[in-house]
């Protein structure tokens, strides 16, 4: 009777290691001379980065959670609306002041400002709600808070690097060296919803025990005693605890996100009759003083519903018309992190060919109208451009934290198998071993 090739003793301990052993409990074949990857499933190979909270959130695609086809898209026009934003308040505003069209573009802002970062936080909750129900204690959840912390540090190093060569230390928001200690807890630059997702995802996944209605009004009841005390004057770190209601409702109202895919049509009517009914209510309570906050609120609840809404009837009736919407909302990351830099270049060149092509474009009148739109698509296509090249040369660790086994030394590779006995960190093991068969 024939037998086969005998496997040498360090060949059976990796097999029986494997994830397909332990499955099976059966030693899959193994061709002489080949490797095995022991620390990844072979259906599910696994990542050269760690995904942080913003990438599998509202910045980046979701993950193994099977998406609706219209949050992309939704997600797309929201973070349009932040560039636009910022694009007018800090660049286009100052150099046209006392125009009709900067009048004109102050309303715009004004009204995409009820819905702009509440629907982005709704989105954000709702995709990390898998995250959060598995707690601290999931592998997953801590890797995605220190993800989206090593994010907002290396950002926030990044704009502080780029303000104090461009001489923009005084630009609103711009972070400063003399503050960049304090920054790191308190955020007073654009990246605040990147230190927001840190928080709200730690303190919600401490609290996932707790019914869902008595999260929801305590942070409620956080978000307007807040609105009370601090002002976004102060700092843009008061938009975290302003706004942790809208992440919240996004993280415990799955089931409404999908009525709206259900019916969009009805939670169209619906929310614009809840926006209409909230705006009553809070004008008879103005006396009090205390409604403010509540009115707002409930109003951005009305428009984040109006807008997936909207994005859903658009997404089953005109698909194509969403196509960039949604290609541009997979690629959310680079676009909320480059673009303040961008901006920030804009406002602060004096001379050369940018300077002329701004003043060249608001020179005439269909220029001062559109400028605004034109910066503001520039600005995404630069972004997602940036990033297709930073992968490509090898710089991805500026929108993905990169896993300890890729910063591993090669030398130190051949010594690392001897201290799997020394209770060493898996993720510090080597990832392949190379197994030869002998006859």
């Amino acid at each position: 009777m024939a037998r086969g090739p005998r496997r040498p003793l360090h060949l059976l301990i990796a097999t029986v290691r494997h994830p397909t052993f332990r499955r099976r409990g059966s030693l899959p074949p193994i061709p002489p001379g080949s490797s095995v990857d022991l620390t990844s499933s072979p259906t599910e190979p696994a990542p050269a980065v760690v995904r942080s909270t913003a990438q599998t959130t509202a910045l980046a695609p979701a993950g193994r959670r099977e998406r609706m086809p219209w949050v992309d898209a939704a997600r797309g026009a929201v973070v349009m609306m932040v560039v636009l934003m910022h694009v007018g308040l800090y660049h286009y505003l100052p150099m046209a002041e006392g125009r009709r069209a900067a009048d004109f573009w102050t309303g715009v802002n004004s009204v995409l400002q009820v819905v702009r970062m509440p629907a982005l936080l709704v989105i954000s909750g709702w995709l990390a709600s898998s995250r959060i129900r598995e707690g601290l204690c999931s592998r997953r959840t801590r890797r995605s808070i220190i993800a989206n912390a090593y994010l907002y540090a290396l950002w926030l190093g990044l704009y502080t690097v780029a303000a104090v060569a461009l001489h923009a230390t005084t630009m609103a928001q711009a972070p400063a060296p003399s503050t960049f200690a304090v920054q790191l807890l308190i955020p007073y630059s654009t990246l605040w919803f990147l230190a927001g997702l840190c928080w709200y995802t730690l303190i919600l996944s401490a609290l996932r025990r707790l019914p869902p209605a008595l999260v929801l009004g305590v942070l409620f009841a956080i978000g307007w005693t807040s609105s009370l005390i601090w002002s976004v004057d102060n700092g843009l770190w008061a938009n975290i605890p302003h706004l942790a209601f809208f992440f919240g409702v996004g993280v415990y109202a799955r089931q409404g996100v999908a009525l709206v895919n259900r019916y969009p049509g009805r939670s169209a009517l619906l929310s614009i009759a809840a926006a209409s009914l909230s705006m009553r209510i809070a004008r008879g309570l103005t006396q009090l003083g205390l409604a403010e906050y509540a009115f707002h609120t409930f109003t951005a609840l009305a428009g984040v519903t109006a807008v997936f809404a909207a994005a859903c009837l658009t997404a089953q009736f005109a698909a194509r018309s969403t196509r960039l919407l949604a290609w541009m909302g997979r690629r959310t990351l680079p676009v909320y992190t480059l673009h303040y830099l961008a901006v920030m270049v804009l406002s602060t060149v004096e001379s050369g060919p940018l300077y002329e092509l701004d003043r060249a474009l608001l020179a005439s009148e269909s220029g001062v109208w559109m400028y605004p739109l034109v910066v503001t698509a520039a600005i995404v296509l630069l972004s997602v451009t940036v990033k297709e090249v930073a992968d490509r040369i090898c710089l991805s660790w500026l929108f993905a934290m990169p896993r300890l086994s890729t910063l591993r030394p090669t030398w130190a590779r051949p010594y690392l198998p001897a201290l799997r006995s020394t209770g060493v960190p898996r993720a510090l093991r080597p990832v392949r071993l190379r197994l030869e068969g002998r006859r």
